[in-house]
This record gives structure tokens, sequence and C-alpha cells, in this order.
């Protein structure tokens, strides 16, 4: 069944199985050019000339040991490379259960995305989608105890929310309330929960992007909690109508291009304004929740021909 996010997940799709590619070649005995050209594909995903479209299906077809060249001929000679990055062409269950048999974990790449951020928007409520995001927060805050342990204020947070999480302590909204804290304490000063009219968005293409100039989060890399931020961001749109703390994020601090420029998914895809909504346009309806949420965010911002649309730029008036 097809969903308003497959294109978002076609594009994670192909770069995970591009990353793991390169991950796979750089153990292999390599020219210093050729480890050259993969090292800055693997720290600047967007160089796609580095590694073409047809390489990478000549290496699946290598790695995966089949002989008679299918995933050559799909993103080669078909033409289908090209449209998977892009995300213009959806993989079907074949090419999907071939890549996984050659790329163990591309299959629930495609799924849930990037520290799970399609599961989390997917969710069937808010207690799903809270706690699918408190773990993968929980999680990369654990990755990194050794440097969390000298952060007195960050190690109480990170005990917070694993003791919200078991036991008697449990609540949708105790969750909610650690996960907040954190997300506070390590992009401090925001104020991306104060409604505002106008919202001016990052104009840099992704592919010029230099992360430092964004706002860096104290203690872990952006690229990462980019990622939670948005699907943070989306709860709050979605089950509590503050669409313009979604659009703060994606738009005004940049964290859209953060992602495209790590993963591929290209930011005016979230905005999700040519793709069709199937069923009844209602609350009941999660494609449409999803397009609704993330539309109004983009509608928010500047993005629309270089102008405020309508109702924004009406209400600057007052």
């Amino acid at each position: 069944m097809t969903t308003i996010l497959d294109q978002l997940r076609t594009q994670y799709w192909y770069w995970f199985i591009r990353d793991k590619l390169i991950g796979i070649k750089l153990n292999e005995k390599l020219t210093s050019k050729e480890r050259t050209k993969l090292e800055n594909l693997r720290d600047k995903p967007l160089l796609v000339g580095q590694y073409s479209d047809a390489k990478v299906g000549k290496d699946l077809d290598r790695i995966g040991k089949v002989t008679n060249g299918s995933f050559f001929n799909e993103f080669a000679n078909n033409g289908h490379g090209s449209k998977y990055r892009s995300g213009t062409r959806v993989p079907n269950e074949h090419w999907i259960t071939s890549a996984e048999t050659i790329i163990p974990g591309s299959a629930l790449a495609y799924l849930q995305g990037p520290i799970r951020l399609f599961s989390i928007i997917e969710a069937k409520d808010l207690p799903e989608a809270t706690i699918v995001l408190a773990k993968e927060l929980r999680h990369i805050l654990a990755s990194n105890l050794e440097n969390l342990e000298k952060q007195c204020k960050l190690y109480i947070l990170f005990e917070k929310l694993t003791l919200s999480l078991v036991g008697s302590m449990y609540s949708t909204f105790s969750v909610l309330n650690a996960v907040d804290e954190i997300i506070n304490h390590l992009f401090p000063r925001n104020d991306w929960g104060k409604p505002k009219t106008y919202i001016e968005p990052i104009k840099i293409e992704a592919k010029d992007l230099n992360l430092n100039h964004l706002r860096q989060p104290r203690h872990l890399d952006l690229e990462t909690l980019a990622v939670v931020v948005i699907g943070y961001a989306f709860i709050r749109a979605r089950f509590f109508f503050e669409t313009h703390y979604l659009s703060k994020v994606c738009y005004e601090e940049g964290f859209l291009k953060v992602i495209q420029a790590r993963y591929l998914m290209s930011e005016k895809s979230w905005s999700f304004s040519q793709r069709k909504v199937l069923g009844h346009k209602n609350e009941l309806n999660l494609d449409y929740v999803i397009k609704d949420r993330f539309n109004k965010a983009f509608r928010h911002s500047r993005m629309i021909d270089d102008k405020a649309d309508f109702r924004a730029r009406v209400l600057r008036l007052f």
C-alpha cells in the first residue's frame, strides 16, 4: 500500500543502501583517488557524481553475487537509479526484498526512516508516537553515556526520561515532558513553542549548507538531533495543533535542510504540495493529517514564490 511518505522513504532507502555500500568498499583495496571520492561522498551525500547510480547497481550485483546483472539493469539500463535517488519512482516489494538480502537493514530503513522518523509520523496515536520518540532519544543519549556523565544536568534529565518509560512512573505526558525538557536543554533559549505570525526561512540551498552556521545543540551533533526535533515537532503539530513549532524547526532553523544534506530526503518534498491523499480528508485519515500539518508548516514560512502566503501577509498588517 502506498502512503504519502513513499517519496521520502525511497530517497532514504537509496541513501541507506549507498552508504552501506560505501562502507563495504572502503574496506576493500582501492586507489587513493577512489577512496577519497567515497570518503567525500560519505561526508557530503549530495555529491552524487562521486558514485554513479550505475556503479551502485553494479556493486549491489557484485556483493550479492547476482549473476544476471539485475540491479545494474534496474539502476543503469532502465535508468531507475536516479529516480530512486530523487524519490520519483518507488521501489516495489521485489526490489526492497532483493536489496535486503544484500544490504541487511535496508527494508527496515525504508519502513522506519532515520531514527524511526517515519514510525513517529505514522504512529496511530499520541502514546505510540511518544514512546517511539522517547526510546530513540534515550538510545542516542545512552550511546553517549561517557560524555553524558560529565554533564550533570543532562544526566539527571536522562535518568528522568528513563524512569518515565518504566513501571508505575509511566504516563504519556510524563514521557513527553521528559523529552521536552531534554530538547530544551540541548537547544537552550529556543522560542519554538511561541506562536509567531511570520517565519523567515533559511534561504541557502542544502548542497551549500554549512551546519556550523545553524543553531547548534549542546553536547551532541546536529545531524542526529535535527531528526529527533522534527519528530517531536510533528507530534506537537499533529496532536496539539502547534504548527508554528513545526514550521520554526523545519524552516526557520533549517532542520529539513540538515536531513536533506545528510540523508538525501528533499526539503521540498516535505510540503507534500504535489502529493494526492486518497480517501476522506479528515483527522481519521493519517495521510491527510500528515500532509495537512506539514503543508501548513510550509505555508507558514516564506517558501511560496519567496513570499509569505496570503493569510500570513494579511496578518502581518495588524
